[in-house]
């Protein structure tokens, strides 16, 4: 899936990269699953599988980023409060 970094990477060639992904959509693609075996898919099906693994992988740090801003600013808050600093 290395064009699909390059993709990201080189905004300039998203048609390019995009009409790859079109014409690469039906290849027959083999791949070993979690429990070891020897399985076969599309490519479009792998492609969109990577994608929402980034998506959901992106999204969960973004939920974990926003829990220690609010932490980080309740900190600042108590000790604010301590220094006298309202």
């Amino acid at each position: 899936m290395y064009f699909m970094f390059q993709a990201i990477g080189e905004p300039v060639y998203t048609i390019a990269y995009a009409n790859l992904c079109k014409v690469m959509s039906p290849i027959k693609v083999e791949y070993t699953s979690e429990d070891g075996k020897t399985k076969q898919t599309n490519f479009r099906r792998m492609l969109l599988t990577k994608c929402q693994r980034k998506f959901e992988k992106d999204r969960k740090g973004d939920e974990s980023l926003k829990i220690m801003q609010k932490e980080i600013e309740s900190a600042e808050t108590v000790r604010n409060y301590e220094l006298g600093d309202f």
